[in-house]
């Protein structure tokens, strides 16, 4: 081949081109230039774990939620997965990152309102915190009151009612803008929508970004394929979006009827087969432990870690769940 021959290859290679997003292989030479580079410009957020704000979780999980890690949340019902993904996202917004509650089964109010009963009991102290049946109290007496102009001062009128209510919105203050609450609809908040999410996120708020979904069987898929393979498809869509954008994604994952009836869900009980239990880089089961303290409206919950790709497995915790207060 003639060097004009060889000029000319050299340009129809140059011209090739890639889908968006996908960049042409790079040697361990320049792959090690570039991790230099992202030291020496202290550019670490992808590297250094974002905390659940659980220390005894974080000291399991290698320090938190992990760039590209997906983290399945299981257990069974009414056990407060819910509860503990609002709070851990409240925790990871709370300590200046960004934080997306993508809520299949709630709308942004009600979550707000969990959010309100939750960093009422935080800052209560000795004291009751609020609940969302003292906030609907609250409503219906400033509705006998109003007139035809309705609420003259918003929301902090109603708020005025309980000091609680007060003390846990100025808590929500402080982080506002940095916790986004989604409710996602059943046939068109799909994996590509989520995707979009996560660009987005990634562009405004870089890798200090964590993604929680509730709860992942119902992200929609085809319905002409078995349930089965429609829960292993997801799961895998939502480790490869976790891995093309480095946000570390949580997600709540139902149990199989099988593993509703035993005592004691495992992370063998998930629903999806095989895929929900090979995917995730951690699973975190939560347990009731029967034990119920009705004076303090609180029952104890076991944590414990079945998977884990960054510390121990077989490790567990109890803690107190404020059911009342979403805590």
């Amino acid at each position: 081949m003639d060097w004009q021959s060889q000029r000319l290859y050299r340009r129809r290679q140059d011209s090739l081109l890639l889908p968006t997003g996908v960049d042409y292989p790079k040697s361990a030479a320049e792959t090690a230039a570039a991790f230099d580079a992202q030291i020496r410009e202290g550019r670490l957020d992808g590297y250094l774990p974002i905390p659940t704000g659980f220390p005894q979780l974080d000291a399991w999980l290698g320090g938190g939620f992990h760039a590209g890690n997906l983290l399945l949340v299981g257990g069974p019902q009414n056990v407060g997965k819910t509860v503990w993904l609002l709070q851990a996202a409240r925790n990871v917004a709370a300590a200046g990152g960004a934080a997306c509650l993508l809520e299949y089964e709630h709308d942004e109010i009600h979550m707000l309102h969990r959010l309100l009963c939750l960093e009422s009991k935080l800052t209560a102290g000795e004291e009751a915190g609020v609940t969302i049946a003292n906030i609907r109290q609250a409503i219906v007496r400033r509705l006998k009151t109003t007139d035809q102009n309705g609420f003259a001062q918003g929301l902090q009128a109603v708020l005025s009612d309980y000091p609680a209510a007060r003390r846990g919105w100025l808590a929500l203050e402080r982080y506002f803008d940095r916790l986004f609450l989604v409710k996602g609809h059943p046939m068109k908040t799909t994996l590509a929508v989520i995707d979009t999410y996560l660009e987005w996120f990634r562009r405004r708020y870089g890798l200090k970004t964590v993604l929680f979904v509730d709860y992942l069987q119902k992200i929609p898929h085809s319905p002409d394929i078995p349930k089965d393979e429609r829960v292993a498809r997801v799961t895998e869509g939502l480790k490869n979006l976790a891995l093309a954008h480095r946000i570390p994604v949580v997600a709540v994952s139902a149990m199989d009827a099988e593993g509703l009836k035993k005592v004691r869900g495992q992370v063998s009980d998930l629903a999806g087969g095989e895929t929900t239990k090979y995917e995730p880089d951690a699973v975190l089961m939560l347990n009731p432990r029967r034990q119920w303290d009705a004076h303090a409206q609180r029952t104890e919950v076991l944590f414990s870690i079945e998977k884990n790709r960054s510390g121990p497995t077989g490790v567990e915790i109890s803690c107190q769940l404020h059911g009342p207060h979403f805590c």
